[in-house]
């Protein structure tokens, strides 16, 4: 971001699966620089107007043309604009987009007018992986004037140890693994991992190994389903799976552990009532029970 502000060129294209946070990461980027934060949803239908201006009537005054959200948001000094699926945008627009992601920073309206972004604007893009069922590949008009970063989910394996990256944002969740970061991570290690040391030996307490337990079920089925729902967008299985398991769905059933029953119960009053086809219900029930059961 620094670079395109420098450089006054480019946008910067936030690539991942959904539900692992681009917005939320570009909201906060906004929120902690005071910047005005303007979102343009793209699709395969969008068309000139909807991103330059439409007319309106009014009785009184007559036909008016009225500025999109688009041509608006360019002329807020040090917006963040973002260009949400920009790999849904129409071939037929791709040219119309050019000077505005590169050095020229403008956008030509219909009758000869040029918008020009105003001091300070930011362009970012967000976009599924480009090998995913129903999406397009990024256009080379626009990937050329693109830095593209890839936003996963937090890793669970790594080195041999499962990780406690995803855990240390769930573990505020429930009440008794309220532990400042470095005492929960020496404490996952401990029970997940069978790493020992003097602090986390300390802190131990059957109910906190308990309880992590059901938050590292609670993941291993998480992404289990993160898998196979990457594996059935690119289409290197055929198991139906639809359903994204976002970082607020882990949350979701991370609060639920302290009421329900344990992991399995929280995950299947969860998730398996957003799944309406019933061959995927089936699929994530699977799953669900050969990463609880196995345990």
């Amino acid at each position: 971001v620094m670079e395109q502000l420098e450089e006054g060129e480019g946008i910067l294209i936030l690539e991942g699966d959904a539900g692992t946070g681009k917005n939320f990461t570009v909201e906060v980027f906004a929120s902690l620089t005071g910047r005005p934060l303007i979102l343009i949803p793209c699709n395969s239908k969008m068309e000139k107007e909807d991103l330059t201006f439409y007319y309106e009537f009014d009785p009184q005054t007559g036909t008016k043309r009225v500025s999109s959200d688009l041509v608006k948001a360019l002329k807020v000094e040090g917006s963040i604009i973002v260009f949400d699926e920009i790999n849904t945008l129409p071939p037929s627009l791709v040219k119309f987009f050019n000077p505005l992601f590169d050095y020229r920073r403008y956008l030509r309206l219909s009758y000869g007018e040029k918008v020009r972004a105003s001091k300070g604007v930011i362009f970012v893009g967000t976009m599924n992986p480009q090998n995913y069922l129903g999406v397009s590949p990024l256009p080379e008009d626009v990937k050329s004037r693109a830095d593209i970063l890839y936003i996963d989910y937090p890793p669970f394996e790594g080195e041999g140890l499962y990780l406690p990256d995803e855990a240390l944002i769930l573990k505020n969740y429930l009440k008794e693994l309220s532990l400042p970061k470095e005492e929960f991570t020496l404490l996952w290690h401990l029970v997940v991992n069978s790493l020992e040391t003097k602090r986390a030996k300390e802190i131990y307490s059957k109910e906190r190994e308990r309880l992590i337990w059901e938050l590292f079920k609670l993941l291993k089925v998480a992404n289990a389903i993160r898998k196979a729902y990457r594996e059935f967008q690119s289409q290197r299985s055929e198991r139906v799976v639809d359903f994204v398991f976002s970082l607020r769905d882990s949350i979701r059933c991370a609060k639920r552990i302290g009421r329900a029953k344990d992991a399995k119960e929280s995950l299947e009053v969860t998730i398996l009532p957003k799944v309406s086809n019933p061959i995927e219900r089936e699929v994530i029930k699977s799953i669900i029970e050969e990463n609880c059961n196995e345990l």
